[in-house]
């Protein structure tokens, strides 16, 4: 008996012949395009039956408007370069999902030819059965909005993208705002879920250049663990409002033990004359906090690096240990924070760049115009563990 991969490599080869002959083009598998729809066959082989010694070939017949692919790549792809072949975009995992309108499956020995012939005059059947059936996109329109048929994502963003391409917006938009609305934002694509996207498209464009506007990195944050590389992800103060409590409630001092929230646009900062970030290190129950802010408060510096502290009438000493790996360092009782009073300067600064009024700062260093960092001389203080 032949290999497996063998027989497998003999069908598939069968298929194309047979696709050929049919004048059908390939792309991944066989398809038919015509003036409304594009129609695509997939097949797939089960493992061979070892009593019967057959094997179990499935198919399958997708269908969908062309157009409805349009309204996608126009609302969630928007300056991707489309495949060298356009039509071919259609048949993409970045498209919205076709109908299936027909299934079989046949029974094959791993000695004989599977008869894909027959499985085609079955395609074609379907293909001429439905395109009679629904001749148009507004046709296909009334077949597929059904509430019935709104058991996945797939078909949702099929709803959506057809509803919009036969001019029923208003429809498409209602659908979308239950989704959103009940968290189901579709696929995740880039910075947001296809059916935001959608949702912005289909609102018009100051709507869509608004949403994607927003999209735009505001800050980069920046995790830093004792056995892992720094962890940086790019968010933006106009979309990520679910504050930083729960990040800084995880640090321990040990493993888990800084976070840097850097106010750079989402790209690293090279100007020193432009930095400002808000950095914390220490445990969820005793933290400190430094910022970093430009401008010149000490002479010959164009950004301060400062420790954190709430106003005190009195000074007090700098006699405070926090414990960090490696190293520790020591502040005055007024700059020790716990995660919950760090996570209120942390969302006053995401949303401000800069701290809320009630605040002191102790400087700790600063950069001068041609870059370097110089620490100013501090009591009880280590700079051995430079978050920054």
């Amino acid at each position: 008996m032949a290999k497996q991969t063998d027989v497998q490599r003999k069908w598939s080869a069968e298929r194309r012949l047979a696709a050929r002959r049919r004048g059908l083009r390939y792309h991944g598998g066989p398809y038919i395009v015509d003036d409304v729809y594009i129609c695509s066959f997939s097949s797939w082989i089960g493992r061979t039956d070892r009593r019967t010694g057959l094997s179990s070939i499935s198919w399958e017949v997708k269908v969908k408007p062309r157009a409805i692919d349009e309204v996608y790549w126009a609302a969630v792809v928007p300056g991707k370069t489309p495949p060298r072949v356009p039509v071919h975009r259609h048949l993409s995992g970045l498209s919205a999902s076709p109908l299936s309108i027909a299934r079989g499956s046949m029974e094959v020995s791993d000695d004989d030819p599977a008869d894909w012939e027959g499985v085609f005059d079955e395609f074609e059947r379907a293909r001429l059965t439905f395109i009679e059936e629904t001749p148009t996109l507004a046709a296909f329109a009334d077949l597929v909005v059904d509430p019935a048929r709104n058991r996945s994502v797939h078909d949702l963003r099929r709803q959506i993208c057809t509803l919009a391409a036969a001019g029923r917006v208003d429809d498409a938009l209602t659908l979308l705002a239950a989704a959103i609305a009940g968290g189901n934002r579709g696929s995740y694509f880039w910075e947001a879920g296809e059916f935001e996207y959608l949702d912005a498209y289909l609102r018009g464009p100051a709507a869509y250049v608004d949403f994607r506007e927003a999209l735009r990195p505001t800050h980069t944050m920046t995790y830093l663990e004792e056995s892992r590389p720094r962890i940086s992800i790019t968010i933006s103060r106009n979309r990520d409002r679910n504050g930083f409590l729960f990040s800084l409630s995880r640090l321990d001092g040990t493993e888990r033990w800084a976070i840097i929230l850097d106010a750079d646009g989402g790209v690293p900062n090279t100007d020193v004359a432009q930095l400002r970030y808000i950095q914390c290190a220490g445990s969820a129950e005793r933290m400190t906090v430094e910022v970093c802010l430009p401008g010149a408060s000490v002479p010959g510096f164009v950004a301060i690096q400062s420790v954190v502290g709430r106003h005190v009438s009195v000074a007090q000493p700098i006699d405070q240990t926090i414990s960090l790996p490696s190293v520790e360092v020591t502040v005055a009782a007024h700059e020790v924070f716990d995660a919950a009073a760090a996570a209120e300067l942390f969302d006053a600064f995401f949303l401000a760049d800069d701290l809320p009024p009630g605040f002191a700062l102790r400087p700790l260093g600063g950069f001068t115009a041609d870059g370097e960092r110089i620490d100013f001389p501090q009591q009880g203080w280590s700079r051995s563990k430079d978050l920054s």
